[in-house]
């Protein structure tokens, strides 16, 4: 079962820089899983085909300095989560 499922809970991809900020990595929030990358492209590549195999997911890019440059949602949110 994709942790998606859990209570109606989203699978969250994080697509950040590295420590040194030389290397990108795609994590799963709340997870184990963590695949690094030379190219940003292609680590935002790998987190939206995973979050597309999630019912409900999420993938949130993030800058070189770390902060949020976008978030992309898939899947349909349950009606019980207000907003």
């Amino acid at each position: 079962m994709a942790s998606g499922d859990k209570n109606n809970q989203r699978t969250v991809y994080h697509v950040s820089p590295d420590a040194a900020a030389e290397r990108w990595v795609v994590s799963q929030e709340n997870g184990d899983f963590k695949r690094e990358f030379d190219r940003k492209e292609d680590a935002v590549e790998l987190a939206k085909k995973k979050a597309q195999f999630d019912r409900i997911s999420q993938v949130k890019v993030h800058k070189n300095d770390g902060s949020m440059e976008y978030e992309s949602t898939y899947g349909e949110d349950p009606r019980d989560i207000p907003g």
